[in-house]
């Protein structure tokens, strides 16, 4: 039995193993096609194979420059590789398969009838560029495919529906429309675009030489195209929504037109009247496109339809699969999310990863513009948005629906929405995108560079239904971020020609053109100096001027807002007899005033540097030029008013050139406002008055006015006057302004009202009451402040005694004994000189009690030195005091730790602690001394509340967080705890030895005699265990029962009874053994351990199933074999787990 144990036990593992490493198999198989495989006995499905390309071809695929139209030489080799490699695997997956090649309706299928022809598939489609096969498969034929390793894929050929639910000009279409690069208007020219739709009506006029190809895969209800077959030459359209959506993209209405008016458009029909598809119809249409890419120049695919909704990428989809593939030939491939109003997943194809998937927003004829379509798909992985609401564009014959616009020819128009109608205005815009970069770079774009730039330069829209923001589509935006066309720059007149000589300052005119951006700023270059141009107007087309004096080489550097550069011819200008220049001509001081003399001030400047010579200066007052005062440098003050406004001019000349005639700037005469004085900080006391002086000048003798903003002060000769009482203390600010009339001066005054003191509350202040606590003792000869009436105290006949006197109405002098008597006790005692300060009684507190605790607490009372209280010895558990010796010291906030600031714990044992403090028990009393302020309260530190803890009458303890340690506890042996604080555990040796005894036959048990594993809430013991190297090789050699007896007394003879019963009513379920039932049922085998074991069994089944399945994949005896597997697992598994 020991081997046949090992051997299952071995099985068990490998199993497992097995189990795992089958989840990663690579064949994947829709759960749909097995569904209907066992309910109808057939599916319609896509089959994918592996169809590796070779390695030279792999490598031009991953080349950046590769894309289509790039290279289509390079193009046509991929795609003739592709289709022989596919037609390949085609056959030789095929070639073991009964195939019917007549298509079969699917109202028509008999699968009887297909199963008794032996038929394995009913072969729809084999695609050229596209490693799959489409058909209806049988039982037969599934099986047969399961065991094929060439297939990677089978597919349900899914349903497909379309999605239904003043665009252009709202993502800056017609922008691009207004671009002309080099001779051509960015409108998509020259980029071929596939449509998979309901087809499209050739009559349409807005449509007329826009479609250059048009085929038909429809196979729905027995053939869908326009000849009532599968297949046409023909994709006129009998619903409207493809007429609509190539209408988006290329209509040439002026009113509507298309986002790429210019673009191509080859249409495949591949859904039907109602706008129903099939996943093998779309399969074809692109196969078709693949084939017509070179002729048409196909660079983009629009995908307005959609199958299941994903959460995330879905790139094990058979449609998305096959649209990134077309992203890795370097198709730019636009699909919509869908219109399910679905906030956290999208629809296939639109979630392949590769894939350019879009949602709708509302555009600007709406009153929201910007805002998410509520029928529009979104989550995590959408690309871009862009407006597919309310799309007026073309309407086919066939299609209902109003009318929004008729053109010249009387076709009409139709408003359409959906995420449909998103989809091919961003593939329109991938088309300018392309066409643009092909014209200003001779560049081909990868697809994931034009989604790029869409994304990045799109405007931020939010999502409100999941808090998630994503870029609408904005082709301005784009264009000009894009945008490496650098500016035109051309000089224009009057400028001077190269080389021409000047002899004065000349003026530089230049105009700047720009293909997409506006125009920023234009430098002047010259002399390695770069200085900013003159620009007039606001747009891509500008001109710049730049007056210049000095000669030499130059040119004009033209700057976009996306900082390209262009740069003019140089040129130079060569030099003459220059005229001089006056600059920074300056009238000073700029503030003057009537006692001012004024100074016309300028540089002269000659770039011939040719002396000044016969420069002239003029002189204007309130625009008048004074003749009398020409050729003055400076004007005396004589001829100064206030309020005149003076400027000057200089005419710089050399001799022989006079330069232009530079005008200062003005400079009126002002006025002196008035000086003005004042104390700025005031402090009185309450019911004193407050008395602001203040002085004031004026330069020009106006008449001076001085007011103030609080209407408290009462004005009088140059001062203000305020009565205070003795409730106004405080602080607060007025403000003094002074004016002539022309001008004004202000000044703050901050004034503080200190509060007063009225100690016995006769409205006379202290400061001016003789007595202030109103004992008839004069002040300067009263040395305590205060009386009895003025403590607040809880105390009971409280008094206060001086010297053995209680009558403080006296006058005091030198070292006194005072204290504080609760009827014949003291409770307060402490020595003052009063000589050296006065005792001010007039604001203390004292709070005593004596009824748990005694305690007392002092505040407001200022000593010089430290005072001695008494308390009542109330608590006879305490044998210390907790001293709270604080300014504020309160009995409320004291812990009961003692701990915490400004709190000692004082033993009662007469020794005067390292921080002054003493307590000694007097037998009723507790004396405690050092104080300087406090709070103080008997207490006993006891965190246990075993009356044992510090400053505790019974006396310390050593472990005062656990109840059960104290001194003259109980000591419990053996248990490795001081439960009595004699420093260590009480051992009975006759215990131990028993115990050690017991462990080691437990542990030499085996089957179900043994005592098993002790759980943590087992005694401490230790555990010495011993076998033999005989006995191992004993077990190992014999293939025997094994016979384990063993002796089972007292509590495991209880156990072993338990054990028996729990196997029995278990009924074999879970037949545990030995110690591991009894443990599991007192709770010392962790459940978690046990669910741990339950899961690797039921892993181990499901490795089973698998094992079986691909062990021989024919269904037929496919269950026969995991039902033999399973009762053989099953046998091993019972005689491992309830061998005895």
């Amino acid at each position: 039995m020991a081997s046949h144990k090992k051997r299952y036990f071995f099985l068990f593992i490998i199993l497992l193993v097995s189990a795992l490493s089958l989840s990663s198999y690579g064949l994947e198989i829709d759960p749909r096609v097995q569904e209907e495989i066992n309910t109808k006995g057939y599916s319609k499905v896509i089959v994918l194979m592996e169809a590796s390309l070779s390695t030279e071809t792999q490598e031009i695929l991953s080349q950046e420059n590769f894309l289509p139209g790039a290279d289509l030489n390079a193009l046509q080799e991929v795609l003739k590789e592709k289709e022989r490699i596919i037609k390949k695997q085609q056959r030789k997956v095929l070639r073991e398969m009964n195939i019917e090649d007549k298509p079969i309706a699917e109202e028509d299928i008999d699968a009887d009838q297909l199963d008794r022809d032996n038929v394995d598939i009913v072969l729809n489609d084999k695609y050229s560029y596209i490693n799959g096969f489409s058909g209806i498969l049988t039982k037969e034929g599934y099986d047969k495919l399961a065991r094929d390793d060439d297939v990677v894929g089978i597919y349900s050929d899914e349903k497909l529906e379309l999605l239904l639910d003043d665009a252009v000009s709202f993502v800056s279409g017609d922008f691009a429309g207004n671009i002309s690069l080099n001779g051509s208007v960015i409108d998509g020219t020259g980029i071929g675009i596939c449509v998979i739709d309901t087809g499209v009506d050739t009559n349409h006029t807005s449509l007329a030489g826009k479609i250059v190809d048009e085929y038909c895969y429809c196979s729905n209800n027995g053939g869908c195209c326009p000849n009532g077959e599968n297949e046409d030459n023909s994709a006129e359209d009998d619903n409207g929504h493809g007429t609509a959506v190539i209408g988006s993209i290329v209509s040439q209405d002026k009113d509507y037109p298309g986002i790429a008016s210019g673009a191509s458009v080859m249409i495949i029909k591949a859904f039907d009247s109602s706008g129903s598809g099939s996943t093998s119809d779309v399969l074809a249409g692109i196969t078709k496109c693949l084939e017509k890419a070179e002729e048409h120049n196909i660079k983009i695919f629009s995908f307005s339809f959609g199958g299941s909704r994903y959460t995330e990428a879905c790139d094990s989809d058979s449609l998305a699969s096959v649209a990134n593939d077309l992203v890795s030939m370097g198709f730019f491939v636009a699909a919509a999310s869908g219109n399910n109003g679905d906030s956290s997943a999208i629809s296939t194809p639109a979630c392949g990863s590769n894939v350019t998937s879009v949602g709708a927003v509302y555009d600007d004829s709406s009153s929201t513009p910007d805002t998410v379509a509520s029928f529009s798909n979104s989550y995590t992985y959408l690309d871009i948005l862009a407006p597919g609401v309310n799309i007026c564009t073309t309407k086919a014959d066939t299609a209902g629906g109003s009318v929004c616009h008729t053109n010249s020819e009387g076709d009409k128009f139709r408003s359409y929405s959906g995420t449909s109608f998103a989809a091919p205005i961003a593939a329109g815009s991938a088309a300018l995108i392309a066409q643009y970069k092909l014209l200003e770079k001779n560049v081909v774009l990868p697809p994931h560079n034009i989604t790029s730039m869409l994304v990045d330069y799109g405007k931020e829209v939010f999502d409100a239904r999941n808090g998630l923001v994503f870029p609408r589509l904005d082709i301005q935006s784009t264009l000009e971020n894009i945008d490496k066309t650098v500016p035109i720059v051309e000089f224009v007149d009057p400028t001077p020609a190269d080389g021409e000589v000047i002899n004065d300052s000349v003026v530089i005119n230049v105009s700047v053109t720009d293909v997409v951006n506006k125009i920023a700023i234009c430098k002047y270059s010259a002399n390695g100096t770069n200085t900013t141009m003159n620009l007039t107007g606001n747009g891509r087309y500008v001109y710049c001027s730049i007056e210049v004096f000095d000669p030499g080489n130059y040119k004009i550097y033209g700057i976009d807002n996306n900082w390209n550069i262009g740069t003019s011819d140089e040129r130079t200008i060569a030099a003459g007899n220059s005229a001089p220049a006056a600059i920074n001509v300056t009238v000073l001081p700029e503030n003057a005033y009537y006692d001012s003399n004024l100074l016309c001030n300028y540089s002269y400047y000659d770039s011939d540097e040719n002396a000044e010579n016969g420069t002239v200066i003029n002189w204007y007052k309130n625009e008048e030029m004074l003749t009398n005062l020409t050729n003055n440098t400076i004007v005396s003050n004589e001829f100064i008013e206030r309020w005149d406004e003076w400027y000057c001019s200089v005419t710089a000349s050399d001799g022989s050139k006079f330069g232009e005639e530079v005008i200062s700037n003005s400079v009126v005469i002002g006025n002196y406002a008035p000086e003005f004085s004042v104390d700025l900080e005031i402090e009185v006391n309450e019911t004193e008055q407050i008395i602001i002086n203040f002085e004031y000048n004026d330069a020009e003798n106006d008449n001076v006015t001085v007011d103030i903003n609080d209407s408290r002060f009462t004005y009088y000769n140059n001062s203000y006057y305020m009565n205070t009482t003795l409730d106004d203390h405080g602080k607060f600010s007025i403000v003094i302004n002074a004016t002539d009339g022309y001008g004004d001066v202000e000044e703050e005054v901050n004034i503080t009202i200190l509060d007063a003191i009225d100690t016995d509350n006769d409205g006379t202040p202290d400061f001016l009451d003789q007595d202030d606590d109103n004992d008839g003792i004069n002040d300067n000869i009263d040395r305590i402040k205060g009386s009895l009436n003025y403590i607040n105290t809880n105390v009971a006949n409280f008094s206060v005694v001086v010297n053995g006197t209680n009558n403080l109405n006296q006058s005091f002098e030198g070292q006194n004994e005072i204290k504080f008597i609760h009827g014949e006790d003291v409770i307060v005692e402490f020595d003052f000189d009063f000589d050296i300060s006065e005792l001010d009684i007039s604001n203390m507190n004292i709070t005593y009690y004596n009824e748990d605790n005694g305690k007392i607490a002092i505040n407001n009372l200022s000593i010089n030195g430290t005072k001695t209280v008494y308390l009542d010895d109330v608590n006879s558990s305490s044998s210390a005091v907790c001293v709270y010796d604080s300014a504020y010291a309160s009995l409320e906030v004291m812990n009961s730790g003692c701990d915490e600031t400004d709190e000692y714990l004082v033993l009662c044992d007469g020794v005067i602690t390292y921080d002054g403090y003493s307590c000694t028990d007097l037998g009723d009393k507790i004396k405690i001394s050092g104080l300087k302020h406090s709070a103080v309260a008997e207490m006993c530190v006891d965190a246990d509340s075993d009356g044992y803890g510090e400053g505790c009458s019974l006396g310390e303890d050593c472990n005062d967080n656990n109840q059960a340690i104290y001194p003259e506890a109980t000591e419990i042996a053996n248990n490795g705890i001081d439960e009595d604080c004699d420093g260590s555990d009480y051992v009975n040796q006759q215990a131990a030895q028993e115990e050690e005894e017991e462990a080691t036959v437990a542990s030499a048990g085996g089957g179900g005699g043994g005592r098993g594993p002790r759980s943590s809430d087992d005694e401490d013991f230790t555990e010495d265990v011993t076998t033999s190297d005989s006995d191992q090789s004993e077990e190992e050699s014999e293939d025997v029962e094994l016979n384990t007896e063993a002796t089972i007394t007292g509590a495991d003879a209880t156990e072993q009874e338990f054990n028996e019963d729990s196997v029995k009513d278990d009924k074999g379920l879970f037949a545990l053994t030995g110690a591991t039932v009894a443990d599991f049922a007192k709770g010392k085998l962790s459940p978690i351990i046990l669910m741990i074991g339950i899961t690797i069994i039921i892993i181990a089944i499901v490795g089973i199933f698998f094992y079986a399945s691909f062990k021989n994949k024919n269904p037929h005896s496919r269950f026969q074999h995991k039902k033999e597997t399973l009762k053989e697992f099953f046998e091993g598994l019972k005689e491992l787990l309830f061998w005895k």
